[in-house]
């Protein structure tokens, strides 16, 4: 046989199973992740019992009343309801587990032998441990989904070498691996895994403009938006993917009016996901639309918080994910080039950017790293591919186990610092310092992880 064409068989069937490989590879990190330290008992609290509550309101108690939340929502009074800021989105992707949870729970759960070993970890009431291993499992089933699109998207491009690696070190080496296996409830890996299946179904949708293009995309924008609200502006991917000037940028102004049928049934479907939200608000609050976050609001919109954004230790984006730098590197050919939709990418990026900076938390609380990037990894993994084929490119061969060898090392690093992380790593008691020791003993990964 040809060695040559032995070496592509096997890159191919490396291909075929790499997902699954990413899916066991995420069970055990993050069932190691949560044997530590008894993390477990957190995967439902704070931000993501908020996201959560609304399954255990249907499914198990009478509404949202008397439910045993710890610290997620405010309380009203009077009637003793759960009033959650968080969106109903997450809840919808965690559905299938909680269900799968339930049904166990209520086949092991025995209330007349409660000296049975790890009784209470079964309990059908919507938090024991039980409810927390569904949840886990979910967040990597969901990571698996986005990168199976994200590696379509990619291989339009790429060879399959740099699209494996793009994949594996947006898994690897960024805060997507903490949001993954750390906090499973969070809302983060559920938009990265939309954003990658719209990424992936768009250019189908934009040649030919299919009916199940059309439901595909309009459901899944909806949903974007119930995971969080900030994310309609990707909704903007219709007008500005493929679009490199002001010419082209007419041409699709002119384009998608003829998509109207197709456009309206897409806003239905959004509507349609959007209205259980808004029954929500208007039975608690009165309202059929509401700001939930109430005196939380964008107090840098005049001056927004770019650099700190970017490079801060407090969760700057680079500081904590540096490999995201290639990415920005990479936008500079791909513009030059005009490919790969580099220009919207780009708008993406800053608008983004200029929306977190001008929050007032514009670290976003006790986070690792800044978390409201990691959706939009599924854009930046483009650019960040342009880089990894242009440093694999150069005709230096030593350069290519260097660049291979520090992007191993960084991912390894990354690895480490999600053991290391213990919130919160923000506030007054988080210095510089103390970031920088903290990296110190990450890239010395080979030391006891402990």
């Amino acid at each position: 046989m040809n060695p040559v064409r032995k070496f592509k068989i096997q890159w191919e069937v490396l291909e075929r199973g790499f997902i699954p490989l990413i899916f066991l590879l995420g069970l055990f990190f993050t069932f190691h992740f949560h044997g530590q330290k008894d993390r477990v008992k957190n995967v439902i609290w704070s931000d993501q019992e908020g996201y959560y509550v609304y399954l255990p309101a249907v499914f198990i108690y009478d509404g949202f009343v008397k439910i045993p939340v710890k610290n997620c929502c405010r309380i009203k009074e009077g009637t003793g309801e759960v009033d959650t800021k968080y969106t109903y989105g997450v809840s919808v992707f965690e559905l299938p587990f909680f269900l799968g949870s339930h049904a166990l729970a209520k086949v092991i759960y025995n209330p007349d032998h409660p000296e049975t070993c790890h009784h209470d970890q079964f309990k059908p009431n919507g938090f024991s441990l039980v409810y927390a291993w569904g949840v886990m499992v979910c967040a990597v089933f969901w990571l698996s989904f986005g990168l199976y699109f994200l590696l379509k998207v990619l291989r339009r491009y790429y060879s399959i070498p740099i699209s494996l690696l793009t994949c594996l070190v947006i898994f690897l080496g960024t805060n997507l691996f903490y949001y993954s296996i750390g906090e499973a409830g969070m809302s983060h890996v559920y938009s990265f895994a939309i954003f990658a299946l719209v990424l992936w179904a768009l250019p189908s949708w934009l040649e030919k403009g299919s009916w199940g293009k059309s439901i595909l995309i309009g459901t899944a924008l909806g949903l974007s938006v119930v995971i969080r609200p900030t994310n309609i502006i990707f909704a903007s991917v219709l007008l500005g993917w493929e679009v490199y000037s002001w010419k082209d940028l007419k041409q699709r102004l002119q384009f998608l009016p003829g998509l109207w049928p197709k456009l309206i049934l897409m806003a239905i479907l959004a509507l349609i996901i959007a209205f259980p939200q808004m029954l929500y608000w208007h039975h608690i609050n009165g309202s059929w639309v509401s700001y939930s976050y109430q005196d939380e609001g964008f107090t840098y919109w005049n001056r927004p918080k770019l650099f700190q954004v970017w490079f801060s230790y407090q969760n700057g984006l680079f500081m904590y994910s540096p490999v995201m730098l290639l990415a920005l590197a990479g936008l500079v050919p791909n513009l030059r080039k005009r490919v790969q939709s580099a220009p919207f990418v780009l708008v993406m990026f800053l608008l983004s950017s200029y929306i977190f900076g001008s929050w007032w938390a514009w670290w976003f609380g006790g986070a690792y790293g800044h978390r409201s990037f990691i959706e939009y990894f599924a854009l930046l993994s483009l650019p960040l591919a342009a880089s990894l084929k242009g440093l694999f490119s150069l005709k230096w061969k030593w350069t290519h186990y260097l660049v291979l060898g520090v992007i191993i090392w960084l991912m390894l690093a990354q690895m480490k610092m999600t053991h290391l992380y213990s919130p919160p790593w923000d506030g007054d008691s988080w210095t510089w310092d103390r970031f920088v020791n903290t990296w110190e003993l990450a890239l010395k990964f080979w030391k006891k992880w402990s």
